[in-house]
């Protein structure tokens, strides 16, 4: 009896700790096909590809470039199902020319897998809140907090900010983008400029 007794405690448990976890991860897979449908329809994500595949460094800067590069994101464009070397090269250059994103003494390094935290930065630097997230700290304790802050992270569970970005994520990070509202500069006089949140979320802005 006692022995019955132990087992059904540690049942219990053990059920619920595992319960919790397993909600976590099914809402996050509910968000992640979500919002990788939005952004099918919008031509920013193509129509195939696996959710738990790792996303290279090219991939995401051409992700980028279909988020902010093609003008007005309200419209409803041409879908696309995969990647070319031609168009990644292109979505490099435009990153590299905006400052979104930058590469190092071994290159860009397009075939690597992005991280979690360079891709939060990335797209931190896409809304312009690039001084505010200086302000708060350092790379990229400072970018981290700001994506957390306009709501970036909203939808994703507990993962290092050194592990590499998936599919399903990177979905989730990009649609999240779509919903905040990004900084703009507030000119003022005497050669200051402050910035200020605007009115309208970026992707109708």
């Amino acid at each position: 009896m006692k022995r019955i007794l132990v087992f059904l405690i540690a049942f219990s448990l053990t059920a619920g700790i595992t319960a919790p976890r397993f909600n976590v991860l099914a809402e996050q897979s509910y968000q992640s096909i979500e919002a990788a449908e939005h952004l099918k329809n919008l031509g920013i994500f193509p129509q195939s590809f696996d959710d738990d595949e790792m996303i290279k460094r090219g991939e995401f800067a051409y992700l980028v470039y279909n988020l902010a590069g093609r003008g007005k994101i309200g419209k409803t464009v041409a879908k696309y199902d995969g990647f070319s070397s031609e168009s990644i090269s292109s979505a490099i250059g435009y990153c590299l020319a905006n400052g979104y994103m930058s590469g190092d003494n071994e290159g860009f390094r397009e075939n690597d897998p992005i991280t979690y935290a360079e891709a939060l930065t990335v797209i931190v630097r896409v809304l312009n809140y690039t001084e505010y997230a200086r302000a708060k700290g350092d790379y990229s304790f400072g970018y981290f907090k700001t994506a957390d802050y306009i709501g970036l992270t909203d939808g994703i569970g507990a993962i290092s900010q050194d592990s590499s970005l998936s599919f399903g994520n990177a979905a989730v990070v990009l649609f999240n983008a779509l919903k905040s509202k990004a900084y703009e500069v507030d000119k003022m006089g005497g050669g200051f400029q402050q910035y200020k949140v605007s009115d309208t979320v970026f992707a109708y802005d």
